[in-house]
């Protein structure tokens, strides 16, 4: 039986009136606000495109930048690690339940528990550094969080180990709905698993795919928590994203600089939009 369009109307509402006032409306107040010097303790005046100008002649903001398109490398890692994992986990063993809730696990622990048990393994003494050396893998400590050439990675590698199980159950999601005559007519005719995979399961997985690499972009693009529990931006700014940029400067400065901060929020809110066309017009063009 077809709902009816008012029917619709009406179970979209709920959602509709708080997509509005939590993200719509913030939205428009910090587009407002982009165009304003604004501390919070006096009334905001007009600067038409200063904060913006400002902006493109900071290196502060162009460093940040850099870091965060560095991390967006973490979203093909993440969504194919995660798709092979969901494959794996899809199969009909004795088991298996214990390996998907193995995988999933990381995504229920709250990111601050997660950023300092990662912390505690790999600061300068940690675990990591320990074990390496009582291996003789290394002769002394690699600074992992504060070694200006590791910082951005080890915080990529906390997202990339707790996104997996996220992103491994929408993939897990498409493939238990794909019909399994497919797969069944496949093997009839001689088709390897190799070649199933890629004549049957990629195809139908197209629109988990999208999903998985939109969601894993603009998350990568607003990346936060890993990067404030972990190095607070450092050593050097070297793990400094636009996210935490926008944070320093709304809040770590004094007065707050809430006018730049917004106009900042609107650069990385208009990268994540691209990123999100760009990953939908490669992906429908496969």
């Amino acid at each position: 039986m077809k709902m009816s369009r008012k029917a619709l109307a009406l179970f979209l509402l709920p959602g509709g009136i708080l997509f509005a006032l939590f993200a719509l409306y913030p939205l428009l107040g910090a587009l407002k606000l982009a165009f304003f010097n604004y501390n919070v303790f006096s009334a905001p005046v007009f600067c038409g495109a200063g904060n913006f100008a400002e902006m493109a002649h900071n290196a502060s903001f162009w460093n940040a930048a850099r870091n965060s398109f560095i991390y967006l490398i973490v979203t093909p890692l993440l969504a194919s690690t995660s798709l092979v994992v969901a494959v794996l986990v899809n199969r009909k063993m004795r088991g298996i339940n214990f390996f998907r809730t193995a995988y999933f696990l990381p995504v229920v622990v709250p990111m601050v528990i997660a950023g300092i048990t990662w912390k505690f393994v790999l600061d300068d003494g940690g675990v990591l550094n320990n074990l390496l050396m009582s291996m003789h893998v290394i002769k002394s400590p690699v600074f992992w969080l504060t070694g200006a050439d590791f910082a951005i990675w080890s915080v990529m590698f906390v997202t990339f180990w707790k996104g997996i199980g996220y992103y491994m159950v929408m993939f897990l999601t498409g493939l238990q709905n794909i019909p399994s005559n497919l797969y069944e007519a496949a093997e009839v005719d001689g088709a390897s698993e190799f070649y199933a995979f890629r004549r049957i399961t990629l195809p139908l997985l197209k629109p988990y795919l999208l999903l998985v690499l939109i969601l894993s972009s603009t998350a990568a693009i607003k990346v936060f928590d890993e990067v404030y529990v972990l190095t607070s931006g450092g050593p050097l700014r070297r793990s400094e994203t636009l996210i935490f940029y926008m944070y320093a400067n709304a809040l770590n400065n004094f007065p707050p600089r809430i006018g730049f901060a917004c106009a900042v929020g609107v650069v990385i809110f208009f990268i994540a939009a691209m990123i999100a066309l760009l990953n939908k017009y490669v992906v429908r063009a496969q």
